[in-house]
């Protein structure tokens, strides 16, 4: 490859990856700025709570518990779908949810070390109304 071919791939590269950091840092000074704020439209029905489990839900609970659009090849959902499950939870049924989040199983990892008391009882609210 020539030096000129060289250099303009690598300009290339440099452009695309501050423009990828700028983007990022963007993106966090938005969040920042507004921290736990409820977007209007489908989730506008959501607390700022609820909300913020949403975003922890999202985070750390979908990868296995939100049903995918599946393409060929792509496997379904690990565990179980959490729709509709806890939205009647009496006081004991939410002690166990959120001892089994904290403790895992062997098909789950536990969280205790993740989420803070604050992120488990927003996590909670969410699941109780999704």
């Amino acid at each position: 490859m020539s030096k000129v071919r060289m250099k303009v791939y690598a300009l290339a590269l440099a452009g695309v990856l501050v423009a990828g950091a700028q983007f990022g840092q963007t993106a966090r000074l938005n969040a920042e700025e507004r921290p736990g704020s409820n977007p209007t439209g489908a989730d506008a029905k959501l607390t700022d709570q609820q909300f913020k489990g949403q975003g922890l839900f999202l985070e750390r609970c979908s990868l296995c518990h939100q049903a995918r659009v599946l393409k060929s090849g792509t496997p379904p959902t690990v565990g179980p779908s959490l729709k509709t499950v806890f939205k009647n939870t009496s006081a004991d049924e939410e002690k166990d949810l959120r001892t089994f989040i904290m403790n895992g199983t062997p098909h789950m990892p536990g969280f205790k070390a993740a989420l803070s008391p604050k992120e488990m009882d927003d996590l909670v609210a969410y699941l109780k109304v999704m």
